[in-house]
């Protein structure tokens, strides 16, 4: 799915199950401004089409929301927000490369899609993936790589410690530093909304960047860091933090 159709299906995800958030399309504008407003409309209606989205007008002006399927390939697409309804036990899969295959001598390709897939690299030819494989990484190891990979489940670890091992993974600890370094621009920002009522252009601009590197980062989060980091910001909370305040400060007509 391409980066637009995620930012757009990811300003639509509401962290209660129980809740669907009701997003006026005028938002568009400003988590897709790199967009013509016929390009956000075109992009509405192929989400729509693809039953990955619902438009109404119930009460007014036009409002999205996301559908069923909209949230199974969100939870694909952003292993942390599967967390949220199915909470990480413990389980690892240890993946190991033992003979490398006639058709990808290097496992170059392998590794670009373990890294794609949220796998950690432990070593050269060593990989960790915390929970169940997802179907396109199971697929393409029956496919292509029964003979050269081998795979390990357990939940335990008999020597050394995952606070060092996983907690100390470079990949992991630069998503971190990544949102640590949005939440705090995050915070400036929102510290100068306490005295407006409407969004200046600057601001929907300033609100258009975190949201993309939010994003951008989110892509590269397994959910596994308050496993770890128990008081270090996540996507999800970043997230839902910018999208109460975007809320508050649009006028009445284009509140959820």
């Amino acid at each position: 799915m391409k980066i637009t159709s995620k930012k757009l299906l990811l300003w639509l995800h509401s962290i209660s199950p129980q809740e669907r958030r009701r997003v006026p399309i005028s938002h568009l504008d400003l988590i897709l401004s790199e967009l013509t407003p016929e390009g956000r409309q075109s992009l509405v209606r192929y989400l729509e089409n693809n039953r990955l989205l619902f438009a109404d007008e119930l009460d007014g002006p036009i409002k999205l929301s996301l559908s069923s399927h909209g949230l199974t390939q969100l939870e694909a697409d952003f292993p942390a927000l599967r967390r949220l309804n199915h909470p990480w036990e413990g389980d690892w899969l240890l993946i190991i490369f033992t003979e490398s295959p006639s058709t990808d001598n290097n496992f170059r390709y392998l590794r670009s899609v373990l890294l794609q897939e949220h796998c950690l690299s432990l070593k050269r030819g060593v990989y960790l993936h915390a929970g169940e494989l997802s179907q396109r990484l199971e697929n393409l190891l029956h496919a292509n790589y029964r003979s050269s990979v081998v795979i390990v489940k357990t939940s335990s670890w008999e020597f050394g410690d995952p606070q060092i091992v996983i907690g100390q993974n470079e990949v992991l600890k630069d998503v971190i530093d990544v949102y640590s370094g949005i939440g705090k621009e995050l915070e400036t920002l929102l510290t100068n909304f306490s005295t407006i009522k409407r969004l200046s252009d600057r601001q929907k601009k300033e609100i258009g960047s975190i949201y993309d590197r939010i994003v951008q980062n989110f892509q590269q989060d397994n959910g596994i860091i308050p496993y770890f980091y128990q008081n270090a910001s996540t996507g999800i909370e970043l997230l839902e933090r910018l999208k109460l305040e975007v809320n508050s400060k649009l006028n009445p007509s284009q509140e959820d």
